[in-house]
């Protein structure tokens, strides 16, 4: 008895997997604009930001305001050195002030694309993971980076591996502080 055809196994794992891959979710191409992560009103809103690139590992304070369409970002370090100041626009960015390990315009086209996301209105792919929750993609190729927004501890966590950097942002909760004047 010949066969008729000779990868009778390979036709039916070929057929699981497109009906696996096609049954999963995607993301809409026509979905409507997301709301920015956080809310940046006129008035400053404080965050806590922790954030690490290749051997930079710094933590600090973030400060945001929006005035004009433009988001005034600083990020300064509990003693008060400010480690990067930029203002954001829908199109463009302008590095106001920034240390010097800091200081690289492809880093920084990144970061304001992240900063963006985060604190204007989204530009970037929108989808889920497992659980349900949003995520958010930035980026292309090697500057291709992941923002996870956690509600049950209002943090977001950015992620661009082939970059090594790491950002996470909280809002300040002064309560939270230890108060190291009082012991």
């Amino acid at each position: 008895m010949t066969r008729a055809f000779p990868y009778n196994s390979l036709a039916v794992i070929l057929l699981a997997a497109t009906l696996l891959t096609a049954c999963s979710r995607q993301p809409s191409l026509d979905a409507p604009v997301q709301p920015a992560i956080y809310a940046v009103s006129d008035t400053t809103a404080r965050y806590d930001i922790a954030f690490s690139m290749g051997k930079v590992h710094q933590n600090g304070l973030l400060v945001t305001r929006l005035h004009n369409g433009e988001a005034r970002i600083v990020c300064a370090t509990p003693f008060g050195l400010t480690l990067f100041d930029v203002t954001l626009r829908d199109d463009d960015y302008q590095l106001n002030h920034c240390i010097e390990s800091l200081r690289n315009e492809r880093v920084w086209q990144v970061l304001a694309d992240d900063f963006r996301s985060i604190f204007l209105a989204t530009h970037g792919t929108i989808t889920y993971d497992n659980d349900g929750r949003q995520l958010r993609h930035t980026g292309n190729g090697l500057t291709r980076g992941t923002i996870r927004y956690d509600a049950e501890s209002h943090t977001t966590r950015i992620a661009h591996k082939w970059l090594k950097l790491q950002i996470e942002i909280t809002p300040y909760n002064p309560s939270t502080k230890g108060n190291h004047a009082a012991r």
